[in-house]
């Protein structure tokens, strides 16, 4: 007997069956099974999409920060305002809002306008997601402050910078002390 007689592993007598619990099962689950690969492949689809979207983007805000730079440069201050704020506007999540906007600072100064720089430093500091651009921004309205003759005002900010980067905030503090008259402060914060 090494042969044995062939039976049914699947438990159908005929092909006739077969299909007709082939058909009843996907009466009861076709629908699910078609609504499921739509969703997985429209997943799939949408953040390829949303992937492709985003470099985009970032390619884009990467080209008009170079030409701000451009701007910068060739010392065009008025086009590179006009460039920078449009930038900004259109991509203030991005790195390159912050860098611009602390350009856009400078440039404000060079321009005589020392409220615009304000304005472009509370724009980083309030906006810019990375730490070190917004100190830089907190140190810049600062001694922008001590230029204008606000010392007082740059004194009460400074404490917190002091904690959290001291090295470049003590030349700052000394140069507040020096502007509020204190001397024999300024000389000991700069020692």
């Amino acid at each position: 007997r090494f042969f044995a007689e062939p039976r049914q592993v699947d438990g159908y007598e005929t092909e006739k069956e077969q299909l007709e619990a082939i058909r009843k099962w996907w009466a009861a689950n076709g629908t699910w099974l078609l609504v499921g690969l739509a969703v997985g492949f429209g997943s799939l689809f949408g953040w390829r999409y949303w992937q492709d979207s985003q470099l985009a983007r970032a390619e884009n805000a990467s080209a008009n920060y170079e030409n701000f730079l451009v701007f910068v440069e060739q010392n065009d201050a008025q086009l590179a305002l006009s460039t920078g704020k449009a930038l900004v506007a259109e991509f203030p999540g991005s790195p390159y809002a912050a860098l611009t906007a602390l350009h856009m600072a400078r440039l404000a100064l060079r321009t005589d306008d020392p409220d615009g720089a304000e304005s472009h430093l509370a724009w980083v500091r309030e906006n810019a997601d990375t730490p070190y651009i917004t100190r830089i921004a907190e140190l810049r309205d600062l001694r922008l402050k001590v230029e204008l003759g606000r010392a007082e005002q740059a004194r009460d900010a400074l404490p917190e910078l002091l904690d959290e980067d001291a090295l470049v905030a003590l030349e700052l503090a000394g140069d507040i002390q020096a502007a509020t008259g204190d001397l024999d402060g300024a000389v000991a914060t700069y020692d």
